[in-house]
C-alpha cells in the first residue's frame, strides 16, 4: 500500500470510530431525553392526580357547608316564627319592630 492509501485508510478508519462515539453519544442523550420524559410524565400525572383530590376535597366542603347553612337558615326561619308567636301571644304585634333573630343577632 502506497503512504497515501495507507493514511486514506487511517483517516477512515478514524471517521468510524468519531462516527461510532458520536452515535454512541446520540443514544445516550435519546435515553436521557426519554427518561427525563418519563419523570416529567410521572410527575404530571401525580400533580393531576393530587389535583383532583383537592377538587374533590373542596367539592365536598363546600356541600357540607352550603348544607349547614340551609339548616341554620331552617332554625332561624323556626325560631323567628317561634318568636313572632311569643309576641303575638303577649300583644306585641303593635309594636313597631318585632325582634327577630337576625335583628338580636
Amino acid at each position: 500500500m502506497s503512504g497515501a492509501a495507507e493514511r486514506a485508510q487511517a483517516d477512515a478508519t478514524a471517521e468510524r470510530r468519531r462516527a461510532d462515539a458520536l452515535q454512541t453519544k446520540l443514544e445516550q442523550v435519546k435515553a436521557q431525553a426519554a427518561a427525563r420524559e418519563a419523570e416529567l410524565e410521572r410527575t404530571l400525572a401525580s400533580e393531576r392526580a393530587a389535583m383532583v383530590a383537592r377538587e374533590r376535597t373542596w367539592n365536598e366542603t363546600r356541600r357540607r357547608l352550603e348544607d349547614d347553612k340551609a339548616a341554620a337558615q331552617r332554625v332561624a326561619a323556626q325560631l323567628n316564627a317561634e318568636l313572632q308567636q311569643r309576641d303575638e301571644a303577649q300583644g306585641l304585634t303593635d309594636v313597631q319592630e318585632t325582634m327577630t333573630l337576625g335583628s338580636v343577632l
